[in-house]
């Protein structure tokens, strides 16, 4: 069975849309939540059995100020830029938007303000960290929070990540 790890999107969840999406996850092997349906006028009916398997479904219509939204991955350094992203999906029904929230957003900031991580905990993000006492803190602060560690990667004689990265040799004390 072909993989496909890349986002789909439907655009309209007409006749066309409802032949296809079973079709495709028989034959391709793609995660449901990979999968965004938008519909302006949806049929709850037909959407109910691939939101169970988690479909995404947005009742909106696609326009340019959105389309971004619904497709991309966000990287966020300060809370300003969390709440931008947040602003948009504000929209989306609680249990979607956490999903989106932890899909698709990561604050990677390399230091944390104690305040920051406070008002982050709310929305239970994935949070970066690099060494032991950033874990501390962020459990301390931001309890709710899911972790990633992130690693410097050593690419032929360069160091293809931020100086505060964790070498990897270190990092399995702080998994």
């Amino acid at each position: 069975m072909l993989a496909f790890p890349n986002k789909i999107m439907f655009v309209g969840f007409g006749s066309v849309a409802r032949c296809t999406l079973p079709i495709l996850l028989k034959h391709i092997k793609v995660d449901p939540k990979h999968i965004t349906i938008m519909d302006f006028e949806p049929n709850d009916a037909a959407l109910k059995p691939w939101i169970e398997q988690g479909v995404t479904f947005v009742k909106d219509r696609v326009t340019p100020e959105n389309l971004g939204i619904l497709l991309d991955s966000f990287d966020v350094a300060s809370m300003a830029e969390f709440l931008n992203v947040h602003e948009r999906i504000q929209h989306l029904p609680g249990k979607q938007r956490q999903e989106f929230i932890w899909d698709r957003i990561i604050y990677a900031n390399p230091i944390k303000a104690n305040e920051t991580l406070q008002q982050l905990d709310q929305y239970k993000p994935l949070v970066t960290y690099d060494n032991h006492d950033e874990v501390l803190k962020i459990a301390r602060y931001a309890p709710h929070s899911g972790l990633v560690l992130r690693l410097r990667v050593r690419i032929p004689d360069r160091w293809w990540s931020c100086r505060v990265s964790s070498v990897p040799c270190q990092a399995t004390r702080w998994i």
